[in-house]
């Protein structure tokens, strides 16, 4: 009974170990992703920015920008808290929140006019 209990306890950790590493790898996946498109964003935000600029004005271009941003992430994160959208599992959204800490934090420049600290 003992080598059998000792066998079985061997396969699950096994198949812990393996499910763990699958696990780190979509996350490691999603990062990437996540990353990448991060950076597609910023460019054509960019663009789309000095578009503006251009078109209305730098200083109109600023509010109007600043105002939207504003309003645009505080109904976004209420949206994702509202347990009808429940899109996220408490794992990614913890591991979401973490890398928005990280990027807030290596570039302080994506915080709005109107956030005093990244949340």
């Amino acid at each position: 009974k003992l080598a059998f209990f000792t066998v079985m306890t061997l396969a699950q950790s096994e198949k812990n170990r393996v499910q763990a590493k699958e696990s780190r790898l979509r996350k490691k996946c999603l990062s990437v992703t996540l990353e990448d498109t991060l950076e597609v964003l910023k460019e054509e935000n960019s663009k789309m920015k000095l578009l503006l600029h251009k078109k209305i004005g730098s200083v109109t271009t600023t509010k109007l920008l600043q105002h939207q941003q504003h309003d645009l992430q505080n109904s976004f994160i209420q949206a994702l808290k509202h347990p009808e959208n429940c899109i996220l599992d408490g794992e990614t959204a913890n591991f979401l929140q973490h890398l928005r800490k990280k990027l807030l934090t290596t570039n302080p420049s994506l915080l709005g006019a109107h956030d005093a600290s990244p949340s």
